[in-house]
């Protein structure tokens, strides 16, 4: 049994609706910066609904704030395994990565990122600042101005 058919037969409805709450409630604190607290409601909404992609993806973030970038990277590829797509998942695991001091982990998140969105201004962005660090000065121009263009 894949992990789609044990979310249709192990999470209720009113858990799957409680744990958006929660996501919720942690994006709020999130945004005041309060990640602390934020990590509780993530932590109560997975154990509401552990397969949620959404609620990985907003933990990950938070633990990134926080600088906890292992923990964060497992959240990220976690809500990887469960089919998150977009682009801004490679994006928070590239943060984590290059926090981490592992750049060229970080810039091939970037470079997926950019192939799922090519008009990502955070991944240009992050991808210029460790070209930048890797005294790849002409690629970090050439991305700083994707980021310009793209502003």
């Amino acid at each position: 049994m894949n992990e789609k058919n044990t979310k249709c037969n192990s999470v209720s409805p009113s858990d799957q609706f409680s744990a958006l709450n929660w996501l919720t409630k942690g994006m709020v604190l999130d945004c005041q910066g309060r990640h602390d607290e934020a990590q509780i409601r993530y932590r109560k909404a997975l154990e509401l609904d552990p397969y949620e992609k959404g609620i990985w993806d907003r933990k990950g973030r938070s633990l990134t704030w926080l600088g906890r970038y292992e923990e964060a990277l497992g959240c990220f590829d976690r809500a990887i395994e469960l089919g998150a797509r977009d682009a801004d998942i490679w994006v928070g695991r590239g943060i984590s990565l290059h926090a981490l001091g592992r750049n060229d982990e970080a810039m091939a998140c970037f470079g997926e990122a950019l192939e799922r969105n090519a008009g990502c201004e955070m991944a240009w962005y992050h991808k210029a600042i460790v070209e930048e660090e890797l005294n790849l000065r002409e690629e970090a121009v050439r991305s700083y101005r994707q980021v310009l263009a793209l502003g």
